[in-house]
């Protein structure tokens, strides 16, 4: 049990309330209607959350540096020679990050309550295939028609839930993330030098930024146009994984390797670290 972070696995608590009343089932608005137009293949790979180490900064060199096999795509989520920018993107949202990124937000709730997604349905998956990239993108036609047919409301523009850098800064997860990098396990597991490389970069919790800044930062976000921040990120600054971010995934590694290794051991499989 993970009991230092309670406090952010209690979100859960709504879903056990849910069962707990008799509610059986949600509906979830998960769509694939278009994702963010984006300057290149790097930038479209991490905004669509399958960026590979060479995308980063902090990362770029990660895999000669410490002798990590080489990292790629997968061939099927490669861009094929004649298929448009944003038909590769929104390929890949359909076929990547539908079947895992928002699988798995569904998956935190089977548990409690059925879930369904009607806007993820073939037929209207089937049309949203048979758009130009133009309509698709930004969901700009799905917009459109939420606009005419729906209440005079604005669209959301900011994320509901705290961002993993603050909640992994929280002075009990980063002490468990401590703990695991320097467990003899990891060490042996991932090398020496990249566990070093990891748990010197973890920081605890630290004073935010003033009031002035956060807002001025928000402000500049959504002034400045989200093609015009990839085109900046491309050419000036490529993006950086959050330290304590990059963290939490080695741990999620080690800590997966040791339970699949244990039910190896049990099912009679013999593997050394």
């Amino acid at each position: 049990r993970i009991d230092h972070i309670a406090g952010y696995v209690d979100g859960l608590d709504m879903w056990r309330r849910f069962e707990a009343q008799g509610i059986t089932g949600v509906i979830r608005g998960d769509q694939g209607f278009g994702w963010k137009g984006r300057s290149s293949e790097s930038s479209t790979r991490v905004s669509l959350g399958c960026g590979l180490c060479s995308d980063f900064k902090n990362l770029a060199n990660v895999i000669e540096q410490f002798g990590f096999a080489p990292q790629e795509l997968p061939l099927e989520l490669q861009k094929a020679g004649s298929e448009s920018d944003d038909g590769w993107r929104d390929r890949i949202h359909h076929s990547y990050r539908l079947p895992t990124v928002l699988a798995a937000l569904s998956d935190l709730k089977y548990s409690y309550v059925e879930v369904i997604n009607p806007l993820l349905s073939k037929r209207v998956l089937d049309v949203v295939r048979s758009l130009p990239g133009g309509l698709r993108t930004d969901k700009y036609l799905f917009k459109r028609l939420v606009a005419e047919v729906g209440p005079d409301l604005g669209f959301s523009n900011q994320k509901a839930n705290s961002s993993a850098p603050d909640i992994f800064r929280d002075p009990g997860f980063v002490k468990l993330l401590r703990m695991e990098m320097e467990s003899e396990y990891a060490q042996r597991l991932l090398g020496d030098e990249f566990i070093k490389r990891i748990r010197d970069g973890i920081k605890s919790e630290t004073r935010g930024r003033s009031g002035y800044r956060q807002y001025t930062s928000k402000m500049g976000k959504r002034i400045i146009p989200g093609f015009m921040k990839s085109v900046v990120r491309d050419r000036f600054a490529k993006p950086e994984i959050d330290n304590n971010v990059l963290a939490f995934r080695v741990f999620t590694i080690v800590r997966m390797h040791k339970m699949l290794t244990a039910d190896a051991g049990r099912l009679g499989v013999s593997r050394n670290v």
